[in-house]
C-alpha cells in the first residue's frame, strides 16, 4: 500500500510538471491564444504599441482619446482635426488611462485628451484579472502603487460589492501577471479548442491602423437589447478608481492639457428601462466632479436612437459618427 502511494504521488508530480511545462511554453510562444480571449488580446496589445509607437515618433504635440469598449466603438479620430489617436481599450477604466498618459507624458506633449466612460467604469475594474493583469498592459511598478491604494481605502478596484483587500487576491494578482502556468490552465484548455484566428488577428490590426485605434464592437443596424444599466438600481462610486481619476486632473493641470470627459451615449430603450435613480446619482457625481476638477466634464446623459447602436451597448458606424461629430462641435465651441 505504501508502495502504491507512492508511485501515484510521483505520477501526480510528474503529471503537474509535464502539464505546467506545456502550458507555459504555449503562453511563452502564443500568447494571443493562450492568456485569454484571442480578439482582446490583439486589441490590447495594439493600444499598449500604439503608445509607444506614440513615444518614438517625431511628433512632439499629440491629441489622444482614452475610453473603456465604448470610447473605442464611439470616437472615429479620422473625422477629428488634430491628427487624434484612439488608445481605448476594451474594459478599461480611469487605472488603465492614467498609466497609458503617465507613460506618454515622460516623452511627449498631449495637447488635447478626450475621457470617453461608460457609468460603470466608475463603479469597477471587470477586466483588470482578465486583461490588464495578465496581457502585461501595466508595470509591476503599477501594480504595486493600485495596491497601495486600495489598502489605504480598504477596497479593491474590481469588485463593486465592496469587497476589501486580501493578501491572496493579490498573490492571485502576481502569479497572473508572471503567467504562473497552473492558472491558466482552465483557459488553455477552453482555448485549445475555441480560441483561434486564421489570419492571427491581421484584419483586426489593420482596421484599428486605418481607423488610428477606434473598433466597431457591435455591427447591426440597430438593436432592441438592454444594455447592462437598464438593470443599475444604485450608483455606487469604487473610491480607487476615483484615485485614478483625480490623478489624471493632476496631470493635466501639471501639464497644461486640454481634456474633456463624455460619458457615451445609452441607447433610449436602455434610459427608458431603468425606473430607479441610477442615471440621476451617476448624473449627480459628475456634476461634484466638474467643480472639483480641471476637466470639462459634460454632466448629462446622452441618449440616442436604437437604431444607432450595434448592440445594446456599443454605437454602431452611423452613431460614432454622428457621435465624433458632436464631440468635434464640444471641442470646438471650447
Amino acid at each position: 500500500m505504501k508502495l502504491f502511494l507512492i508511485n501515484i504521488s510521483k505520477y501526480i508530480a510528474l503529471t503537474i510538471i509535464i502539464v505546467t511545462i506545456i502550458i507555459g511554453l504555449c503562453i511563452k510562444i502564443l500568447p494571443n491564444r493562450f492568456l485569454g480571449n484571442q480578439i482582446e488580446y490583439i486589441m490590447w496589445k495594439y493600444q499598449k504599441e500604439s503608445i509607444s509607437n506614440i513615444i518614438k515618433s517625431d511628433n512632439d504635440h499629440i491629441n489622444i482619446i482614452l475610453g473603456d469598449s465604448r470610447g473605442m466603438a464611439s470616437i472615429k479620430p479620422n473625422l477629428l482635426f488634430g491628427n487624434f489617436q484612439n488608445l481605448s481599450v476594451g474594459g478599461g477604466t480611469f487605472f488603465e488611462g492614467c498609466i497609458a498618459l503617465k507613460k506618454i507624458l515622460k516623452y511627449k506633449k498631449v495637447d488635447t485628451l478626450i475621457l470617453c466612460y461608460s457609468s460603470g467604469h466608475f463603479e469597477q475594474s471587470d477586466v483588470l484579472m482578465e486583461r490588464t493583469i495578465p496581457y502585461n498592459y501595466i508595470d509591476k511598478e503599477d501594480l504595486k502603487e493600485l495596491i497601495e491604494i486600495e489598502n489605504r481605502n480598504n477596497l479593491i478596484i474590481d469588485l463593486k460589492n465592496g469587497s476589501t483587500p486580501s493578501l491572496l487576491h493579490n498573490l492571485d494578482r502576481y502569479l497572473i501577471y508572471d503567467h504562473f502556468p497552473l492558472y491558466f490552465r482552465s483557459i488553455f484548455m477552453d482555448n485549445l479548442q475555441n480560441n483561434y484566428l486564421p489570419d492571427g488577428g491581421k484584419l483586426i490590426i489593420n482596421n484599428l491602423s486605418s481607423s488610428k485605434g477606434y473598433s466597431l464592437f457591435g455591427k447591426a443596424d440597430s438593436t432592441n437589447d438592454f444594455s447592462e444599466e437598464s438593470y443599475q438600481t444604485k450608483f455606487k462610486l469604487n473610491l480607487v478608481i476615483q484615485y485614478y481619476f483625480y490623478q489624471i486632473d493632476s496631470l493635466i493641470r501639471k501639464n497644461n492639457i486640454v481634456c474633456y470627459f463624455v460619458t457615451p451615449p445609452i441607447c433610449e430603450i436602455s434610459y427608458e428601462k431603468n425606473k430607479t435613480k441610477y442615471f440621476e446619482e451617476y448624473v449627480n457625481h459628475l456634476q461634484q466632479l466638474k467643480n472639483k476638477s480641471s476637466i470639462h466634464i459634460k454632466d448629462s446623459i446622452i441618449i440616442y436612437n436604437h437604431k444607432l447602436f450595434g448592440d445594446a451597448s456599443h454605437l454602431n458606424a452611423k452613431g460614432a459618427t454622428i457621435f465624433t461629430a458632436y464631440i468635434a462641435k464640444l471641442i470646438h465651441n471650447n
